[in-house]
């Protein structure tokens, strides 16, 4: 009895701690699980820019408001669980902390006449909004006419560009702050280099002025308009300016006969064409008629408000996503809030949708001003520079700290001093109060805010969420995650598809990175073919080499994807016999992320309602954009044929919007000219939205992208219609990336001819090539963004937080 006794003890004590063991087991499990839960309302919260309190929390639990602190860019809140959502007695408590919880809508201060600034720089300065023109420091106030070069009014042309006819005395541009006026008629090519005091095409002269000042010296050549008598002016003879005297001054607008026209001076005796800009009156209109006249800008068939029209905004339900820009009350506006218009929501009652002063963007640019400190992202990296510099590559450690670098790698070992810097889990961290061993998640030691040289306190998104388990006479469990939030990838393969992909007789996959400076291509082997098809073959291959790799579902022993006996997956290794398909490069994981195009539901269903711009004209060499804007111009029409018949030739000089409710297509069947193309500028960019059919047939010229930067043409085919979409130019390789996630035509997007070479990447429903599949993915498309498809931010570098690094909570 004794000995069964003391074993039935044994065996309940066992039992006891087995569910003791268990129960925690699940405590750990449910505490993860919530600390999950913290992340993606920390997510959802900083995706939407919406920290407003939840409108009705279900019973049991208790969402306490968002906590925003401005000065720490730093958002907090706590959300508890009663013991009817949490079972067994216990209550649960989340906590989440989003460091620098503005950076997905970050803006600009206005203009200081305190700091100076770098090249490239966008600021607003009584309602306008003005970029600097010039490389180095500039100051001064800003003008509507550019005040002595330094600035330049949005979106006004300034720039100059390639693809441009340039006429004699005419035409005027600014050049790193530096201003011509063209000295002899000559028409500029992809090829062709921007001015210099040097160059015998054009002449340097003085910067234009808005305004007769007394006490001012004007100098021989200068324009200047007369507010007085609404008039444009050139100097003849250097003068300081006491009252107008005629002999100093020659009108140049009007029906003057003089030789010397600025371009934006209105003149009667010139013939305007579609997109041409003036300043008359005090006022910027835009010609918008697709037959050539002189009428003046008063007429609105021939002449729009250039701010009030295109950028005009509406109150009649328009639906405005993030960071769409309108101009209202003679003044700019950014929505920081997606929203549908009313007559109660105008940008000037609405804070919590639209923001006055412009955006500021964290990329790096090659033409912007840096100083030490200033963190930029690149390549889905954050960089800290070391050096100022203006143009200095990315890749020079002696400008730039390598975030891979270890040097810079937080050590629990080196003693911080304030105001040193290292890197943790993907951000930057700045030592606000001395310490050694206490990890960068101590809000106490440590900052991942940092101001730049722009006077914007910003850096990497980071979310904690810390799930704390209270358990009723025993001990709690407790979870702490951390993550770093980054841009969704849009475009992280070559070819990604969700049904099946096609690769035809042949051709070469392959991938290469961009020197930043150079523009010159490492070729590399990490191109990615990937499709989710799980019904049938997802990847067919029947010659084409692909230096990468193939990505497809788990079939009964391999990857469901098919390759001919010349087909090869390869990487820079030679492949292992017998087989050509490389099987460490077959993966049953396919990765392609599609993400809602914008507007939400299609152009169709949203044609009404969409802040669509200025109507494209159907006839003649059309040119769309502004040279040197940063605003996006905004164009519509309901179908856009380029033919000798139709539009002849389409060139984005600028950053344009373009949306077609119809059909696009590029070339004649029954007429070859490879003129009929869409050309990008050296100073273009493009997002075109299609809601029909894209046909860019082999009789035409194709899109000729002069940037050689597939992240500067983004192709958005919405439709869920079987109408084709096709692309088989083969005069000009296509730099860009095409995105039909919807298409239910029975080729998906097809490219039917061998001649055709993409430089970027796509991504479709269906991925069909005929002939040779040729295409060289730009690996920057991994961490690139684009305007037109709603690409949110996502989690990155998740880990638990062990003790020895616990992160501050609210």
């Amino acid at each position: 009895m004794a000995v069964l006794g003391i074993a039935l003890a044994s065996y309940i004590a066992l039992c006891s701690r087995a569910m003791k063991l268990s129960n925690r087991s699940y405590q750990d499990a449910l505490s993860r699980q919530l600390a999950e839960f913290g992340l993606e309302e920390g997510l959802r919260a900083f995706n939407e820019a919406d920290w407003n309190d939840w409108a009705n929390a279900p019973a049991g639990i208790t969402a306490g408001s968002w906590s925003l602190n401005s000065a720490t860019k730093r958002a907090t809140r706590t959300i508890t669980f009663d013991s009817s959502k949490i079972g067994q007695g216990n209550t649960a408590t989340v906590k989440v902390r989003v460091d620098n919880y503005d950076a997905s809508i970050l803006g600009t201060t206005t203009w200081n006449s305190s700091r100076t600034y770098g090249a490239n720089e966008l600021v607003e300065y009584n309602g306008e909004w003005y970029r600097s023109t010039k490389g180095g420091n500039i100051s001064g106030t800003p003008s509507p006419m550019g005040n002595k070069g330094n600035w330049a009014p949005e979106p006004f042309p300034w720039a100059w560009h390639s693809n441009e006819n340039y006429q004699q005395n005419v035409d005027v541009v600014c050049e790193d702050g530096n201003w011509y006026r063209c000295a002899s008629t000559h028409i500029t090519t992809a090829s062709s280099t921007p001015p210099t005091a040097s160059d015998p095409k054009w002449t340097q002269i003085p910067p234009p002025e808005l305004g007769m000042v007394s006490g001012t010296l004007y100098t021989t050549d200068q324009y200047v308009y007369s507010a007085e008598d609404q008039t444009w002016y050139r100097c003849l003879i250097s003068h300081t300016f006491s009252g107008f005297i005629s002999a100093n001054w020659e009108a140049v607008s009007g029906a003057s006969t003089s030789a010397y026209h600025p371009p934006w001076a209105y003149r009667t005796s010139v013939s305007y064409t579609f997109n041409d800009v003036v300043y008359y009156n005090g006022v910027w209109y835009r010609y918008i008629n697709p037959t050539p006249s002189s009428n003046a800008p008063t007429n609105p068939t021939y002449w729009e408000n250039a701010l009030s029209g295109m950028f005009g905004w509406n109150s009649s339900g328009t639906k405005y996503n993030l960071g769409d820009i309108v101009y209202a009350g003679s003044r700019w506006y950014r929505c920081i809030k997606s929203h549908s218009s009313s007559g109660s929501t105008t940008p000037a009652t609405s804070p919590i949708y639209w923001a006055t002063t412009p955006s500021y963007s964290t990329a790096w640019d090659a033409a912007r001003s840096y100083s030490a400190g200033d963190l930029v992202r690149y390549n889905g990296l954050w960089y800290r520079c070391l050096q100022g510099n203006t143009g200095i590559s990315i890749t020079d450690s002696g400008y730039w700290a390598n975030p891979l670098d270890s040097f810079f790698t937080w050590s629990r070992s080196t003693s911080y001093g304030v105001g040193s810097t290292t890197r943790y889990g993907g951000a930057w961290y700045t030592c606000i109060l001395g310490n050694t061993g206490v990890s960068p998640n101590d809000a106490t030691y440590w900052t991942a805010t940092r101001g730049n040289s722009a006077g914007i306190s910003t850096g990497a998104t980071v979310v904690y969420a810390e799930a704390t388990i209270d358990v009723p006479g025993g001990r709690s469990v407790q979870t702490q995650l951390r993550a770093l939030l980054q841009p969704a990838a849009l475009f992280p393969n070559a070819l990604g598809a969700t049904g099946p992909i096609s690769l035809g007789s042949g051709g070469t996959i392959d991938s290469y990175a961009t020197n930043p400076i150079s523009n010159i291509p490492t070729w590399g082997f990490s191109a990615v073919v990937a499709s989710t098809q799980q019904t049938s073959t997802a990847v067919t291959a029947v010659k084409t080499i692909i230096k990468g790799f193939v990505a497809a579902p788990p079939g009964t022993s391999a990857p469901l994807a098919s390759f001919g006996s010349n087909a090869e997956v390869k990487g820079s290794a030679a492949t292992p016999s017998p087989t050509k398909a490389d099987p460490a490069r077959l993966s049953r994981s396919p990765f392609v992320p599609q993400f809602d195009p914008l507007p939400a539901n299609g152009l169709s269903a949203n044609w009404s309602t969409l802040a669509k711009g200025t109507l494209v004209p159907s006839t003649g060499t059309v040119n769309l954009g502004t040279p040197g804007a940063t605003v996006p111009s905004r164009y519509y029409c309901s179908s856009l044929t380029i033919d000798n018949s139709n539009i002849s030739a389409l060139n984005i000089d600028g950053p344009v919007i373009l949306y077609i409710s119809g059909n696009l297509t590029v070339g004649s069947h029954f007429t070859n000219n490879s003129a009929n193309r869409v050309t990008i500028a050296s100073t273009g960019s493009v997002e075109i939205h299609v809601g029909g059919s894209m046909n860019v047939t082999q009789n035409g010229g194709g899109f000729d992208n002069q940037t050689k930067d597939p992240r500067k043409l983004i192709l958005i085919c919405d439709s869920s219609g079987t109408s084709a979409q096709t692309y088989s130019d083969g005069d000009n390789d296509f730099y860009g990336v095409i995105y039909a996630p919807n298409t239910a035509s029975l080729d998906g997007f097809l490219v039917g001819n061998s001649s055709t070479v993409i430089f970027g990447a796509v991504s479709a429903k269906k991925i069909t090539f005929t002939n040779d599949a040729n295409v060289h993915y730009d690996t920057s498309l991994r961490s690139a963004t684009f305007g037109g498809v709603e690409q949110p931010y996502t989690i990155t570098e998740l880990r638990e937080l062990p003790a020895t690094e616990r992160a501050t909570m609210p």
